[in-house]
């Protein structure tokens, strides 16, 4: 007898260790909706979204270590990471990313500098695994923009940039609830 057709899950996979309370997510099949911190590493420093945006319309990131599971700051113990919600687009190709207390995160443009907070969900991000670690994100829609983690500003800025400009990918640790 033939072995059936692997398939993909409809739920995201879990953890090999349930008992933590986050997951770093490191594949497509890993991922879905949910309660998600979201960032990136850069020069193998781990950065986590903090909610807010600096004047200049990036997203703030505070440097975190994460063992076992678990996170903590490593410069303001009362930093703490946003919470984000991936919901999945009507179409099911993509990822509306809502931040808990600020709204969906949207790019009105192609460049660095283009975030913004709205209280609906119009654009949709579109997942794919990142050449070196993590995602490359882009957003659906008529702007090619996509989001990165800064690798050439000062901080290590959750940013939105071109299309076709280079930088760090996305990563997300799913909240095991």
């Amino acid at each position: 007898e033939k072995p059936a057709e692997p398939t993909q899950p409809e739920q995201p996979t879990t953890p090999t260790t349930p008992a933590e309370k986050y997951t770093e997510i490191k594949s497509l099949s890993e991922l879905g909706e949910g309660s998600y911190y979201i960032g990136g590493y850069r020069d193998g420093q781990l950065y986590l979204a903090t909610g807010e945006m600096t004047a200049q319309w990036h997203g703030t990131t505070a440097a975190y270590t994460y063992q076992q599971g678990k996170f903590s700051a490593d410069e303001d113990p009362d930093t703490a990471p946003a919470e984000v919600i991936l919901e999945q687009a009507d179409n099911g190709k993509g990822y509306y990313i809502r931040f808990a207390d600020k709204g969906y995160l949207v790019a009105i443009a192609a460049k660095a500098g283009a975030l913004r907070f709205s209280d609906k969900p119009d654009n949709y991000w579109i997942f794919s695994q990142h050449a070196e670690q993590g995602f490359e994100v882009r957003q659906a829609g008529d702007i090619d923009v996509q989001l990165i983690i800064s690798q050439t500003a000062s901080d290590a800025l959750l940013r939105s940039v071109a299309g076709d400009s280079e930088g760090l990918g996305i990563v997300l640790f799913r909240h095991n609830k």
